[in-house]
C-alpha cells in the first residue's frame, strides 16, 4: 500500500513542478552541449532539485 501512496503523491509533485515551469516561476539547470534542462532528480524516496541560481528560483 505504501508504494502506491508514494506514487500518488509523486504524481502531484511532478504536476506542481510542471506548472511552475510553465508560468516561468522556476528555471531548471541546463547541462551539456545541447542544453538539456534538468528540474529534479528522483530515485526511490529521494528528490533533488536542480535549478539555475537565480532569485526567483529561491
Amino acid at each position: 500500500m505504501a508504494p502506491f501512496i508514494f506514487l500518488l503523491v509523486e504524481e502531484g509533485f511532478v504536476g506542481l513542478v510542471r506548472k511552475t515551469k510553465s508560468t516561468s516561476l522556476f528555471e531548471g539547470y541546463k547541462v551539456g552541449k545541447s542544453s538539456v534542462e534538468i528540474n529534479d532528480l528522483q530515485f526511490v524516496d529521494d528528490t533533488i532539485f536542480a535549478y539555475t541560481p537565480k532569485e526567483n528560483n529561491i
